[in-house]
């Protein structure tokens, strides 16, 4: 615990001295305008906690829009109108969610604590205790919800009462960042991402493991470049996985076996996304980046955003989306990388991937501004 604490200072002196280097933020860019970003609904729900690093976001079920706070309080709104429709208060100090499913809506709170709600009333359904912090968001099974703790913990609580199926332990290398990925999960199989750069596969039933692959390797010449966490959630694409590691790579992986198809030299902190074509990623050096999913070759690489500290990318048709520290939406065309669209959702950063709900954009910000959007071709 003494060296995670110490290389925190570290990392958080080293990320002050690369800031006072590069103090500029790039300026934004000129884009074609050839997209309309029309506002659907804002709302500033107050949550916002933006000095602390949290896993707090906004998601949506395609038909309402949900919201929690580091002071505890969970919010549900319409999403075609913004029409607030319940408000709870879970007396907890949040650091995740909420992740929605079929029917609950889960919260997780800074001393280990997971809460399921009824995603219609907001009543709750059960609370567990996990031991353990959480930031990333759980993934919602048909009879599981299974979440990452930052103690490098993957557990299974099964859906219906939050009663533990089963549990994996991974230790967390003395030198490791404080983010973590989130588990991903496809019919009956977990996937999760892990601090020693590994990625592994397990039965969503009974936790049996049922492959795993190293992606990251310590090399370099610090403790920071030897980093190997995955803290970038992967992204699953018919029977092929893609995943990232830190100070590495990015990874094709067969879902069903864990064979490797292909690496390529680039990696993200953040979540990847992908359409039928191409991965998407944010580099650490807030490059937007195009890999082919064939053969993880560059399509293309945006640079102009320079400093700007890059969300993960979304897919909106034929756009991709990127959050900026200032505020910032930023729109690309997938085929080429050109800018052709923003706006600014609000003056915090937004961390978080927006959701792409349909026809909307589900965007949040820092200081718990959540506001929805529609986008259309101006030509």
């Amino acid at each position: 615990m003494r060296a995670l604490l110490i290389f925190t200072s570290l990392l958080l002196v080293a990320c002050a001295s690369q800031r006072a280097e590069k103090v500029v933020l790039a300026p934004l860019p000129a884009i074609d305008n050839t997209i309309t970003i029309k506002k659907i609904w804002q709302k500033n729900t107050n949550n916002g906690e933006a000095d602390l690093y949290l896993g707090l976001t906004a998601v949506s079920d395609s038909v309402d829009v949900f919201v929690a706070s580091h002071k505890g309080i969970v919010q549900a709104y319409a999403l075609e109108d913004g029409d607030a429709l319940w408000r709870k208060d879970t007396s907890l100090a949040l650091s995740m969610g909420p992740q929605v499913g079929t029917n609950l809506l889960i919260v997780g709170a800074v001393d280990g604590v997971v809460i399921a709600l009824d995603k219609k009333t907001g009543e709750r359904r059960w609370q567990a205790d996990v031991a353990g912090e959480m930031l990333a968001l759980p993934v919602i099974g048909d009879d599981v919800v299974v979440m990452r703790t930052i103690d490098g913990r993957l557990i299974a609580l099964a859906a219906n009462s939050g009663k533990q199926q089963w549990q994996l332990k991974v230790d967390t290398p003395d030198l490791s960042g404080r983010g973590t990925s989130a588990p991903i999960i496809n019919e009956n199989l977990v996937v999760a991402g892990f601090d020693d750069g590994r990625l592994i596969a397990l039965d969503a039933t009974n936790g049996r493991q049922v492959w795993q692959q190293q992606i990251g390797v310590a090399q370099g010449k610090n403790d920071i470049e030897r980093l190997t966490d995955i803290d970038s959630t992967p992204v699953w694409v018919e029977n092929i996985i893609y995943a990232s590691a830190l100070n590495q790579r990015v990874v094709s992986i067969q879902a069903s076996s864990g064979r490797p198809l292909w690496s390529q030299n680039v990696y993200s902190r953040e979540p990847l996304t992908a359409d039928w074509t191409r991965i998407y990623l944010t580099t650490p050096d807030d490059d937007v980046t195009a890999l082919r999913q064939s053969n993880g070759l560059t399509a293309w690489t945006q640079t102009a955003l320079d400093n700007r500290q890059l969300s993960g990318p979304a897919v909106y048709g034929n756009w991709v989306l990127v959050g900026d520290v200032e505020g910032y939406l930023h729109v690309l065309t997938a085929d080429n990388g050109h800018f052709v669209g923003r706006t600014r959702v609000a003056s915090a950063p937004l961390r978080k991937p927006v959701q792409i709900i349909g026809e909307y954009v589900l965007a949040y910000a820092e200081n718990g501004t959540v506001a929805v959007y529609s986008l259309t071709s101006s030509k």
